[in-house]
């Protein structure tokens, strides 16, 4: 799998899933919020880091924070690729 801008937002939700669930040893769905899942900000850390390098993004933690869940997550980094689109116009 290629994640990124390109790929189906079904897939790509399905990734983070994936890597959430391996961190945390736990099977997520996409709103599962981390404590919820046992999970602290270290693992949120773990994930994040995980997770922007597969889609060559920074991550905003700030905007996790908001709803650190796996959909959050897809939801800011969808945000951030598409701001990134934009300024490349």
């Amino acid at each position: 799998m290629n994640p990124g801008i390109d790929s189906d937002l079904h897939d790509d939700l399905s990734y983070i899933c994936n890597i959430w669930s391996e961190v945390l040893g736990t099977a997520v769905q996409p709103d599962t919020l981390i404590g919820e899942a046992g999970g602290d900000s270290l693992a949120l850390v773990v994930i994040l880091a995980r997770v922007a390098t597969a889609y060559g993004v920074r991550g905003d933690l700030e905007a996790l924070a908001r709803d650190a869940s796996p959909g959050g997550m897809l939801r800011a980094i969808t945000e951030e690729l598409r701001q990134d689109a934009e300024g490349c116009r």
